[in-house]
């Protein structure tokens, strides 16, 4: 078979902005030069431009149907793991696995990662772990967040309530509280009402 007919191997490049502030092509630059200091010369790139719609990746489905269909892929190159994921480290886990599972090597240039399917079992198991971990703090956050905050917003309000009472009591005027405290005079006149002064 000459050398005209080998098929040549396919580097994907998936460079991935969060905001419309950052810009893209930075990013698809660096990936770019990364690619040529390898000399991964037969790269395609796919360039994720933030979306409306949170977790919706388009380019990133296009590079896995890609990758179904062309057994030519060697590589997927991101700037860091983080650009893979859709809402969760259980989506960047997920991600990885599929590509693994085609024979694909992810490579990550600011994680310093490279990694193939026969080289990063234990890598993708630690990952397992954190992505599990990672559901879970997802699953209590809002709970730990609520009490947090109520707790918070209690405290403050006992807190205010008490000097609000102290100054009252010595006349001093709306206004001048709120000033004293730092409060809007709502919050002021509220407290006072409730405690009838």
């Amino acid at each position: 078979m000459s050398e005209a007919t080998i098929p040549k191997k396919l580097t994907l490049v998936y460079a991935r902005i969060s905001n419309n502030g950052s810009k893209i092509t930075g990013q698809v630059g660096e990936l770019k030069v990364y690619c040529d200091k390898k000399g991964w010369k037969n790269v395609k790139v796919f360039k994720e431009l933030p979306s409306k719609n949170f977790g919706e990746r388009p380019k990133l489905d296009e590079l896995f149907e890609l990758s179904k269909s062309n057994k030519n892929i060697e590589r997927v190159v991101v700037q860091d793991l983080s650009r893979l994921a859709r809402k969760s480290v259980v989506d960047t886990v997920a991600t990885i696995s599929a590509l693994q599972k085609k024979g694909i090597s992810i490579v990550s240039i600011q994680d310093n990662l490279e990694l193939d399917a026969k080289s990063s079992k234990m890598m993708i198991e630690t990952l397992k772990v954190f992505a599990n971990i990672d559901q879970e703090i997802r699953k209590e956050t809002p709970n730990y967040g609520k009490v947090s905050n109520d707790q918070t917003k209690e405290n403050r309000e006992t807190k205010h309530d008490k000097d609000i009472f102290k100054l009252r009591k010595k006349n001093f005027t709306i206004r001048k509280i709120s000033e004293m405290l730092g409060v809007d005079r709502e919050t002021v006149q509220r407290s006072a009402n409730q405690q009838k002064l």
